[in-house]
């Protein structure tokens, strides 16, 4: 059960967005209303309509009706921050666990809106970034090469960063069509790992 719930953490939590927003309020709701934890979860699982947080859902109750802990279901499925899972255990530990799941409801909502902000913010900057990006990759792999070769009939000593460019330049002109989609690979594997995968999302966080 755990190396599923390990493939689960990784894949299928990735892009929930509002359902696990929806899926805590509404677990928190029915919990704090006196119903049962596994009630609770199956009661929600109904109204969740992404297969994957249904997934999720069922690897959790399985874990609780198996005995373990509800902090540590949270926490092996993935689908919350470390930070909140220790919330969760507390008011597991302290028998406040409706009280501390509706903070965490609340906490969501807030962070939600403030990505969006963030996200709205940034929209300018990243698209100026992507389009820089683009044109000095045009620039760098068609015309530099082309005046490489001026330069070079020219015999004169160029200045450090003008060679430099040339360089670079004349390599993307020879191995552009290798080093260009290598780059933008690496930047997105890069991404992924820095702003998705639960183990290291810590750092783009």
């Amino acid at each position: 059960m755990l190396e599923k719930n390990k493939k689960l953490s990784s894949l299928d939590t990735l892009f929930l967005g509002k359902e696990k927003e929806y899926f805590i309020d509404n677990f928190a709701t029915l919990v704090s209303s006196g119903i049962g934890v596994l009630t609770a979860l199956e009661s929600v699982k109904l109204e969740i309509h992404s297969k994957r947080l249904k997934k999720v859902v069922d690897a959790m109750k399985d874990d609780i009706e198996e005995g373990t802990p509800i902090w540590l279901a949270f926490e092996k499925s993935g689908i919350l921050p470390k930070n909140v899972i220790a919330l969760v255990k507390i008011g597991e530990q302290t028998g406040r666990l409706s009280e501390n799941l509706k903070i965490i409801a609340i906490q969501q909502k807030k962070d939600r809106s403030f990505r969006s902000k963030i996200r709205s913010g940034m929209m300018y900057p990243g698209f100026v970034l992507g389009l820089t990006l683009v044109v000095g990759l045009v620039v760098a792999w068609f015309i530099i090469p082309r005046l490489a070769n001026v330069f070079a009939g020219l015999h004169i000593d160029l200045p450090l960063i003008t060679r430099v460019l040339i360089a670079t330049g004349a390599f993307l002109g020879q191995y552009g069509y290798i080093a260009v989609p290598s780059f933008l690979l690496i930047v997105a594997v890069s991404a992924y790992f820095i702003f998705t995968f639960s183990k290291t999302k810590f750092i783009g966080e």
